[in-house]
């Protein structure tokens, strides 16, 4: 489960990182935005209570494997110069949450919902862009880039 959604990061080989972090946000989103998931995911939260080991259980398997794999990510990309990060954990949910925070409380509370791509999308690149304004070492590069990236896939 956690592979799929970690996939992007490992063939970054020769890839931009605004790239890299693109095509990790769009496997996210389409990983944790299933309806399927989101049922599991709504399951355990209601149950936490009752089966605290179930919820440490799922917690453990996906989602704090997913955050290693992110912080893993960063590492990599502050030794390169890329980042400048202090707390790799809190960079790594700075991401993730800059990202899908609001479509995925919506979609939690809202099981009949039915985003559109573009407006995932519109979450996706500004998570991105936040992200990259606080710890990017040569954001304006950077954000020109996801800008470019933007423009020509709302053209699309």
């Amino acid at each position: 489960m956690t592979e799929q959604i970690l996939q992007p990061f490992t063939k970054t080989a020769g890839k931009p990182m605004v790239t890299v972090l693109l095509d990790f946000g769009f496997h996210y989103a389409d990983f944790v935005l299933r309806p399927d998931l989101l049922s599991l995911t709504r399951l355990v939260i209601g149950e936490a209570e009752r089966f605290p080991e179930i919820r440490r259980n799922y917690h453990r398997s996906s989602p704090q494997q997913a955050l290693s794999g992110i912080i893993a990510y960063l590492q990599t990309l502050t030794a390169e110069g890329k980042l400048e990060v202090e707390d790799f954990e809190l960079a790594a949910n700075d991401l993730w949450s800059l990202m899908l925070s609001t479509p995925l409380d919506l979609y939690l509370h809202i099981p009949d919902l039915a985003m559109s791509p573009a407006e995932i999308h519109r979450y996706l690149f500004n998570g991105i862009r936040v992200f990259l304004k606080a710890y990017s070492t040569n954001a304006d590069a950077d954000l020109a880039e996801l800008e470019a990236f933007r423009t020509k896939t709302t053209k699309q």
